[in-house]
């Protein structure tokens, strides 16, 4: 019976640990939203592979209307460089905020570059509705995987990356909302 007994305590003071935990992950959490966007998502750091303060890669790419862009072209600007996956389901999702984006901040073609990857396996529909969404609002890059050397080596898909007039990285991050840190009016 004492073994019992032992074993309902330390059930007991394990469950009430418990809770006190979720309670300080739910605060934490809770916090962060608050600091964070103004709509009420949390705000995340940079990505990984491509922090504030980190420089531009050169690169050299052909848009999908013909024209040859490198970084020689962008130097002097600030510039948005957007990577989708055209097998990505949450890089749709993504693709009008880019463009509001655009509109919003007064951003021209020539400063907003969307490399999409596409697969030979993939659908050219697909392919298609993303440069519909698109449209001429951003200069656009469709290559395959590895195929071309990108300007940053984003780790997954969306990624989103504004870089000021010298070329450094002023933000990073998987949404379009990501940036609005930094493009926000102080």
């Amino acid at each position: 019976m004492a073994v019992l007994t032992t074993a309902v305590v330390l059930l007991g003071i394990l469950a009430v640990f418990n809770i006190v935990l979720t309670l300080a992950l739910a605060r934490r959490v809770r916090s962060g939203t608050e600091a964070g966007h103004s709509h009420g998502t949390p705000t995340f750091p940079d990505l990984d592979e491509v922090r504030a303060g980190s420089s531009i890669r050169p690169f050299a790419v052909t848009t999908t209307t013909g024209s040859a862009v490198s970084y020689e072209d962008r130097y002097g600007d600030t510039a948005v460089y957007a990577f989708f996956d055209t097998g990505c389901g949450t890089c749709a999702k993504e693709l009008q905020p880019l463009v509001d984006l655009v509109h919003r901040e007064g951003f021209t073609p020539h400063q907003v570059i969307a490399f999409v990857v596409h697969e030979q396996y993939g659908s050219d529909e697909k392919r298609d509705e993303y440069l519909g969404v698109l449209g001429d609002a951003v200069t656009v890059v469709v290559h395959e995987r590895g195929e071309i050397d990108l300007p940053f080596e984003a780790g997954g898909y969306p990624a989103f990356v504004l870089v000021d007039a010298s070329g450094q990285v002023l933000r990073s991050g998987v949404e379009v909302s990501d940036l609005d840190t930094v493009l926000a009016p102080v």
